[in-house]
């Protein structure tokens, strides 16, 4: 999780999966108010095993969206809004 935009997030996913690691982009949305709750929006992109290694984490800081926002437009927003998880 950090403040990095989508074209140097993928070329991490890219980089990282050529030497067979795994990446995860999650921004978030809901500010210190959210992190300090749990419930963070978080809007994930990357590999679903690389994914499902991190869900527990994920499920502790709020709820998520996974997308493969390199491929398709991320079109998930609602989903993504804490509460509905």
């Amino acid at each position: 999780m950090s403040s990095v935009t989508p074209v140097e997030s993928k070329e991490c996913y890219e980089g990282l999966k050529d030497k067979g690691v795994g990446f995860v982009d999650a921004p978030v949305s809901g500010g210190e108010p959210g992190a300090v709750a749990g419930t963070l929006a978080i809007m994930a992109g990357g590999d679903q095993e690389d994914f499902d290694a991190m869900k527990e984490y994920f499920d502790i800081l709020g709820s998520f969206c996974v997308t493969d926002r390199w491929k398709r437009k991320r079109k998930c927003y609602k989903a993504c809004k804490p509460g509905n998880r």
